[in-house]
């Protein structure tokens, strides 16, 4: 199993070269997906994170994702 991980992008995602992109089984994004946890920034990173062409995806949250613990309910219908 080959796992990409990359972390800390800050609502910035979409800046991520995409040759850093590179194959793998899984994706892991460990942490700080948001600048401030404002929710159109989830949104933003989940329609990309779900974009990208990997077999597994996992995130987790990190001290700057306020809006996964503010707004659990809403969160999950995003999920």
């Amino acid at each position: 199993m080959t796992i990409l991980n990359i972390s800390d992008t800050h609502a910035k995602h979409k800046l991520i070269p995409k040759e850093w992109l590179i194959p793998a089984d899984t994706i892991i994004h460990a942490g700080d997906l948001s600048t401030y946890g404002y929710m159109a920034e989830i949104t933003d990173f989940l329609d990309w994170y779900s974009s990208l062409e990997y077999k597994n995806k996992i995130f987790i949250c990190g001290n700057h994702d306020w809006g996964f613990q503010d707004k659990p309910d809403e969160i999950q219908e995003l999920l």
